[in-house]
């Protein structure tokens, strides 16, 4: 029997094909279809490089805006920002320490969310029912399941 996959990166950094007319420099947010990552090298136009698809980066912020720790947020390509506002932006990942409306910049854990899910504003919402004690989760979650955790007896 043949494998149906064989293991060719960890998956943390990526080789990355820079098919824009501009040179991407270290550091630079890239845009993945549905998620974001981090250019690792210089990456010429029609060459590759790595980008690094994870760890806890400090990234430009949108002022006006508080984050706390856990909120998700998105790229802002046209102002290359970090936001909360999902529409018309890409998944960037979770926000790590609080960042204050004034400041401009936040720090984000990048490759924490399936790109898959339609709402990851929702997947953290829930409700409990203090009748059965069972957890409900929200719409954008109804897929998962919630296991209790085994009491170690």
């Amino acid at each position: 029997m043949s494998r149906q996959a064989i293991p060719v990166q960890r998956g943390e950094v990526i080789d990355y094909k820079n098919s824009g007319e501009t040179t991407i420099s270290v550091g630079d947010v890239i845009v993945l279809s549905n998620m974001c990552g981090i250019a690792e090298t210089e990456i010429k136009s029609g060459e590759s490089g790595a980008v690094r698809l994870d760890q806890v980066w400090e990234i430009g912020a949108v002022t006006g805006s508080a984050f706390a720790v856990g909120d998700i947020v998105y790229w802002n390509t046209t102002n290359k920002y970090a936001t909360k506002t999902p529409t018309n932006n890409t998944l960037l990942g979770i926000v790590v320490a609080p960042k204050a409306s004034s400041e401009a910049k936040c720090r984000v854990k990048i490759g924490v969310l399936s790109a898959t899910i339609s709402n990851p504003t929702k997947i953290l919402e829930h409700t409990h029912n203090t009748t059965t004690g069972k957890v409900e989760l929200a719409a954008a979650a109804t897929d998962w399941s919630v296991e209790p955790v085994p009491s170690g007896d």
